[in-house]
């Protein structure tokens, strides 16, 4: 088998691996600084986009998806997309008090 053809691991750089570790710290400490304002309702976005991109760099860099078969990181993908459709519907979705359960499920469902 010659060198070409040969699947082996990606070896980070040392560098890179340094960087992106200052990186998360960074953005760790930005999530800290940040959760002492008062954004309001944008509050809860500014949150999961940071967790996001410190997401994304752990997948990319760390378990070395950049650099994977293309498959893996579509398998990903989709797995996210299909975890933000259902938090997405959750938040849509009315929220009902107790009460109104209670009334849904005693004269409604049982006749």
């Amino acid at each position: 088998m010659s060198h070409d053809e040969h699947h082996g691991h990606h070896i980070v750089s040392v560098k890179t691996l340094v960087l992106v570790f200052l990186a998360l710290v960074f953005l760790t400490v930005l999530t800290v600084v940040l959760a002492q304002f008062h954004f309001g309702a944008l509050e809860v976005p500014i949150a999961m986009t940071i967790a996001l991109i410190k997401a994304s760099l752990v997948v990319m860099i760390f378990m070395a998806l950049k650099w994977d078969n293309r498959v893996n990181a579509t398998v990903l993908a989709v797995g996210a997309l299909f975890v933000l459709v259902f938090i997405w519907v959750r938040w849509t979705l009315p929220r009902f008090r107790y009460d109104q359960v209670m009334e849904l499920g005693w004269k409604v469902m049982l006749p």
